[in-house]
């Protein structure tokens, strides 16, 4: 992943003003976050949830880590940010749990059980956002051993702040399908966004 500065000032900034909170992420609500958490998870083999390996790509502040171990999903966490602001707070708040730069992450050869993303594409990427989302994408579910999803905003919201970006659901739908058969578009649980949700 490119050391993407513009994306790095929009959290780093936030962080200062709002400290550990949804807002320092760019949510407007704890309730919409645990929405988005259940959307993730949903479908996947709860099961194999509790034994295998589970990536927080994006990991934030670990708000994710927080309702895993309330669901009895996190026996094997592994948080994934380009923030070291974040990955240091949540090192000195999980010191069980491993955290990593997303450079480090990506370029290991190592495969986990799910791996999720929720928010990680809201901020534009820079050029080619669309292409280097997608290629993100192809990457994540090749580092994966059972299932990926991820969240994005969808161009259907009616109220847009111009720093976010907003994906075609079905368009991204169409790029998932031909990775995989076996994958569900989501759109059903917060007005204006959208999770898809990937097996292997």
């Amino acid at each position: 992943m490119d050391n993407y500065q513009h994306v790095k000032l929009f959290y780093k900034s936030r962080y200062h003003s709002f400290g550990n909170s949804v807002q320092s992420l760019g949510w407007s609500s704890s309730k919409e976050q645990l929405i988005r958490f259940e959307a993730l998870t949903k479908d996947f083999d709860k099961q194999l949830l509790k034994k295998e390996s589970i990536v927080d790509f994006g990991c934030g502040l670990a708000h994710f880590l927080t309702w895993l171990q309330e669901k009895g999903f996190s026996n094997d966490y592994t948080g994934v940010d380009i923030i070291e602001e974040f990955l240091e707070q949540n090192r000195f708040r999980f010191p069980k749990n491993q955290f990593l730069t997303s450079h480090n992450f990506l370029n290991n050869q190592k495969k986990y059980g799910f791996i999720f993303a929720s928010g990680a594409f809201t901020i534009p990427w820079g050029d080619n956002h669309v292409k280097k989302i997608k290629s993100a994408i192809k990457e994540l579910f090749n580092k994966c051993n059972f299932g990926f999803s991820f969240n994005m905003l969808s161009v259907s919201s009616i109220f847009k702040n111009p720093r976010y970006y907003y994906f075609d659901p079905l368009d991204v739908s169409e790029y998932c399908a031909a990775l995989t058969s076996k994958h569900v578009l989501d759109c059903s649980y917060l007005p204006g966004d959208f999770t898809i949700r990937m097996w292997k």
